[in-house]
């Protein structure tokens, strides 16, 4: 302490705490060589602790009264979706297209589709947008927007996507070219084929699920606990990048045998820096940058099953998909929610089979869950009985308003078809003052349910 006195001590000891507070008091005697290093880190020399990087940030506040809350952009599949969140739930029975601008003009009213509080605006593309929420836009508890809220939405390069065509499960086993596989900007995609014994589909839901968008976290479990891989490979794709390439995954032609069940097919991105490593054991390993991502339930079947529900029980039809006529013989089996059998029938001269109504007021691990069929060469088809039946009076027949200098009305006889039958297509060529266009050429364009032309 050579050169100081006591006052001179006590005085810069007073400004310290001064300066710092209580915070030295309370503080750490700091050693005299930091701890550093890649294991060790370093060492706050203040008072307090540091915010870790990783910390979860604070949610945006939420408004007061009825108002646009957040934004978010939904690319799972390869037309994206502009979603505005606000703070009070919205009436899905209200047309909200009414309350939507958006520019640069379309030259198309957009389509506004809501769920909860959230409104979504479909047909943009990947271009930049202003969508206007016009004053009077009507919440589900009657509140009204008090004035025109404008929010901006700006795309970059469109991201990786993989989507299965269609929303069917139901994959022909006669003269089909397979299983369309939609994506953009995906060069190559990794697939596995999963199939899942008849006995252990009562445990499952044979659907088609929402596809999995590039960036974000898969929960996919299904039918890993109850089926096996019977294929996997990686797929390349052809196509220009930024627009939407059909992929058509040959199914049936990777298939060495086909015992009674159904499959589960996944695909993921494999391309570029988002390689998947496919190993010996049965599942993908990938690295962290959870590439976008698909997964279809398919019945690879010339059979196809129509059930009615009556008064008296339950009558199921079987025809073939391909002559689309009735089935004799089939053997069916009605199958509860624990995989107990509960009856067994073949279908008689007419492709019928009736259960009766006893059969299907089990309860609990009793429940009729599955109707399932065994046909010829092995052939195998079910249907869920949880699923929601089809009301066939809403088969909607519309057609669309013009969108260029020449636009076609077309619509048909009725709203469904079964294979085989002859359906009558009216088509009116029109311009945009709706006056008849006559001499000019066009082409009527029948696709596959895998998305690949049929007839043109």
């Amino acid at each position: 302490m050579a050169g100081f006195d006591r006052t001179t001590i006590a005085a810069a000891v007073a400004g310290v705490a001064v300066a710092f507070g209580a915070g030295v008091i309370t503080g750490k005697v700091l050693p005299s060589h930091p701890k550093t290093g890649p294991d060790q880190g370093f060492e706050w020399p203040f008072f307090g602790k540091p915010r870790d990087p990783h910390a979860a940030r604070p949610a945006t506040p939420k408004p007061d009264g009825f108002a646009v809350w957040t934004t978010r952009v939904d690319t799972s599949r390869p037309d994206p979706l502009a979603c505005v969140r606000m703070t009070r739930p919205l009436d899905p029975s209200r047309s909200y297209g009414d309350f939507v601008q958006v520019q640069p003009d379309l030259g198309h009213a957009p389509a506004v589709s809501v769920r909860d509080d959230e409104l979504c605006i479909a047909g943009t593309g990947f271009d930049s947008h202003r969508f206007t929420l016009l004053k009077g836009l009507p919440a589900r508890t009657g509140e009204t927007l008090s004035g025109n809220a404008d929010v901006d939405f700006t795309f970059g390069d469109k991201p990786p996507s993989i989507a299965f065509a269609g929303e069917g499960v139901i994959l022909p086993r006669e003269e089909s070219d397979g299983v369309g596989i939609e994506t953009v900007n995906v060069q190559k995609i990794a697939v596995e084929v999963w199939r899942v014994p008849d006995r252990n589909l009562v445990r499952q839901e044979i659907n088609a699920p929402e596809p999995t968008a590039d960036g974000q976290y898969s929960y996919d479990s299904d039918g890993e606990s109850e089926g096996k891989v019977v294929w996997k490979g990686v797929v390349p794709v052809e196509g220009p990048p930024a627009q939407r390439s059909t992929t058509v995954f040959p199914l049936g032609a990777v298939l060495k045998d086909m015992p009674p069940g159904a499959y589960l097919l996944k695909a993921k991105d494999a391309s570029g820096g988002r390689d998947v490593k496919l190993g010996k054991d049965s599942s993908v390993s990938t690295d962290n940058d959870k590439p976008a991502q698909a997964r279809r339930w398919i019945l690879f079947t010339d059979m196809a099953l129509v059930a009615y529900q009556g008064s008296d029980g339950l009558d199921v039809v079987v025809r073939s998909l391909k002559t689309a006529k009735t089935l004799p013989g089939v053997r069916l089996q009605l199958t509860a929610k624990d995989g107990e059998t509960l009856a067994n029938a073949a279908a008689d001269a007419n492709g019928r089979v009736h259960f009766a109504k006893a059969l299907l007021a089990g309860e609990g691990s009793q429940h009729a869950k599955m109707v399932m069929a065994y046909g010829p060469k092995v052939d195998f088809t079910a249907i869920d009985l949880d699923r929601s039946p089809i009301d066939l009076s809403h088969q909607p027949v519309q057609g669309r308003s013009a969108s260029g200098e020449v636009d076609a009305f077309l619509y048909a006889d009725r709203g469904i078809y079964r294979p085989g039958e002859i359906a009558h297509v009216v088509a009116m060529v029109r311009d945009r003052l709706a006056k008849v266009v006559k001499d000019r050429k066009g082409a009527l364009v029948i696709r596959r349910p895998s998305g690949v032309d049929y007839q043109k």
